[in-house]
C-alpha cells in the first residue's frame, strides 16, 4: 500500500489536473507506474484497484495536501449531501420520500 501511495502522491504533485479528476488520476497512475495501455492490462498482477487509486487521493486529500480546486470541492461535497439524503430516505415508503 505504501507504493500506491506514493505513486499517488507524485502524480497529484505533478499534474495538478489529476486532483480534480478520479478518472484522470487512475489513467495516470496505471500509465505511469504499471505500464497499463490497455483495459485489460489492468487485470495483471500487481496494478491496483481503481478504488485503491481513489482511496488513496481521498486519504492524502484529507490531510490537507495536494487539494482539489474550491470548484471541485464544492462538486464532492454536493454529490456526499446527496448520497446521505438518498441513504436517509432508503427505508422510508416512496410515499413519504417526496416530501
Amino acid at each position: 500500500m505504501k507504493d500506491i501511495r506514493n505513486h499517488v502522491e507524485e502524480v497529484l504533485k505533478n499534474y495538478p489536473a489529476a486532483r480534480n479528476d478520479d478518472k484522470l488520476l487512475i489513467v495516470l497512475v496505471y500509465q505511469v507506474f504499471y505500464g497499463v495501455v490497455s483495459i485489460t492490462d489492468i487485470l495483471r498482477k500487481g496494478v491496483p484497484s481503481t478504488e485503491a487509486i481513489t482511496r488513496t487521493r481521498r486519504r492524502i486529500q484529507e490531510e490537507g495536501m495536494y487539494l482539489a480546486t474550491d470548484d471541485s470541492q464544492e462538486g464532492r461535497e454536493r454529490e456526499r449531501e446527496e448520497y446521505r439524503k438518498f441513504y436517509e430516505n432508503k427505508d422510508k415508503p416512496i410515499a413519504s420520500q417526496s416530501k
